[in-house]
């Protein structure tokens, strides 16, 4: 691209053909602008790393914009800098991202404590009934 607005251009075409319509967004009514803004930035930023198409309408169809992160690193990341950063759509939102970082920790964890099994005494004759089932 040799001017930055060639990429502004044609974000706003893919934005047009996209249906990226401020009134059009989902509510609440005072983030349609935020959102259409995202939007548009989301494509200039991938016309302006010349980004091939196929992979641009790929983003669109499949919703993917982690910027090829895990999704435990992307919300764990603070960083501002990036427009689809975990932090920002929390902020357009109206949601408190360090809030439910800690709320997606509690619930990963309880998640992972279910899988592992608990540890429990057994009484001699549960154990001798476990070990003739068991072969040993």
């Amino acid at each position: 691209m040799n001017h930055p607005l060639h990429a502004a251009l044609w974000a706003t075409k893919l934005c047009d053909i996209t249906g990226n319509n401020t009134d059009a967004l989902e509510q609440p009514r005072e983030m349609q602008t935020k959102r259409s803004q995202m939007w548009h930035e989301w494509f200039r930023k991938r016309v302006a790393d010349n980004m091939p198409y196929d992979e641009i309408v790929k983003g669109v169809l499949t919703a993917t914009s982690r910027e090829g992160k895990a999704p435990e690193e992307w919300i764990e990341d603070a960083d501002r800098t990036w427009l689809f950063s975990f932090q920002n759509i929390c902020d357009v939102l109206g949601l408190d991202a360090d809030y439910l970082r800690r709320g997606l920790r509690v619930w990963k964890e309880r998640a992972l404590e279910g899988r592992r099994g608990k540890v429990v005494s057994l009484r001699a004759d549960e154990r001798d009934e476990l070990r003739k089932v068991s072969g040993d």
